[in-house]
């Protein structure tokens, strides 16, 4: 289940239900236009939004460390 999106120039921002390890509600976006799709994951069960809506072409994660942004050819960027 999506959120409405919302609309920022050619990308479609919905928000997603999630939930993190303990069950507690979260929040994760989708991110879509032109031919591109992120995900922004929070807190959360990550891999279930990606079995619902597919492989995203580049994905943001945090963590209580820092932020890590992953992309489909493999490489990881670590933010803090």
């Amino acid at each position: 289940m999506f959120y409405e999106p919302i609309l920022v120039g050619p990308f479609s921002i919905p928000a997603l239900p999630a939930a993190d390890g303990v069950g507690d509600p979260q929040i994760s976006f989708l991110i879509e236009g032109d031919d591109v799709k992120g995900m922004h994951f929070g807190d959360t069960l990550w891999w279930k939004i990606r079995k619902q809506c597919g492989a995203p072409d580049i994905a943001f994660f945090f963590d209580q460390w820092c932020h890590r942004a992953a992309s489909r050819d493999g490489t990881h960027r670590y933010f803090s």
